[in-house]
């Protein structure tokens, strides 16, 4: 009786285990390479900057603001991307310095929640 209850629980066991692994996805499904994640990260940081000098140079155009809310929001969708994976694959081990790493870039690509200082 004992080892049935041990076998069925070695079993239960086994098959969770099993069912974690394969019900995980995998960073390399953004990203294939950290070099891929540090290239588009690179591409990100300079359309902010072509956001920002083109909002510097015409703040109150109406033809630029489609094309200003439109590249805004593919930025946005580009952080969020890059801060997934930077966060997952720091997820999958902390103890790696290069995970801990892109997680601390992606978080510092990030637009600040605070409100800046009164002037």
């Amino acid at each position: 009786m004992i080892n049935t209850i041990a076998l069925a629980l070695a079993l239960a066991t086994a098959s969770a285990a099993a069912d974690e692994t394969q019900d995980r996805w995998k960073p390399r499904d953004l990203y294939p390479t950290v070099k891929a994640w540090q290239d588009d990260a690179a591409t990100m940081r300079s359309e902010l900057k072509a956001i920002a000098r083109a909002a510097a140079i015409s703040p109150n155009r109406r033809s630029g603001c489609a094309a200003a809310s439109s590249a805004t929001a593919a930025a946005a969708k580009r952080l969020a991307r890059l801060e997934v994976y930077a966060e997952e694959l720091l997820a999958e081990d902390t103890g790696v310095p290069e995970s801990l790493e892109l997680s601390q870039q992606a978080r510092c690509s990030a637009p600040s929640s605070r409100k800046p200082p009164p002037s």
